[in-house]
């Protein structure tokens, strides 16, 4: 008999093994990946963010960072104006921030995170790139938001966020 996964037809093992290779990738990525590693790097995020999203693996779309749900509070700064509202989740190239007024396409945006393993806050700079005005069944309504100016330190911060999100998400499907 089968034994059922959480990962719907993709074995847990294989799932595991994707992992392992992303994360030699991703470390790996800083210092530039050839052309063959690239394509399988944005491969495995594809893969892993599937997994993570609907619990199945299915063909790639084209995401190019691995996208983790991470729910958390954070401060955006947009202007003079300072809100709390809550990341939903992050990759390597944005975030995306529900609230229900989103701002505007092309506004310029500070998050800060407040990382409790590191105790400190991240500062990062964004633009807003797409609403979503109303809330559906999968999506409440806010904003995606590209990271822009990301210095090797925040690039490095971002990154050890995605891995723990993924490695918590992971034990718990």
């Amino acid at each position: 008999m089968k034994e059922s996964s959480p990962f719907g037809d993709q074995s847990s093992i294989q799932t595991l093994k994707w992992l392992h290779q992303f994360k030699k990738l991703d470390a790996k990525q800083s210092e530039g990946l050839n052309d063959e590693e690239a394509k399988l790097y944005y491969e495995l995020c594809e893969k892993l963010s599937h997994v993570l999203e609907t619990g199945q693996i299915q063909k790639a779309s084209r995401r190019k960072n691995l996208r983790v749900t991470v729910e958390t509070e954070i401060i955006l700064n947009s202007g003079k104006d300072f809100h709390k509202v809550y990341l939903k989740n992050i990759s390597g190239g944005g975030v995306y921030i529900q609230n229900d007024r989103p701002l505007p396409i092309g506004s310029h945006v500070k998050i800060h995170i407040h990382l409790k393993e590191e105790k400190r806050k991240l500062e990062l700079e964004g633009r807003v790139t797409w609403v979503n005005p109303k809330s559906t069944k999968s999506l409440p309504s806010g904003m995606g938001v590209q990271f822009e100016n990301l210095t090797n330190k925040q690039t490095e911060s971002i990154r050890k966020l995605v891995h723990q999100a993924l490695q918590q998400q992971l034990k718990e499907k």
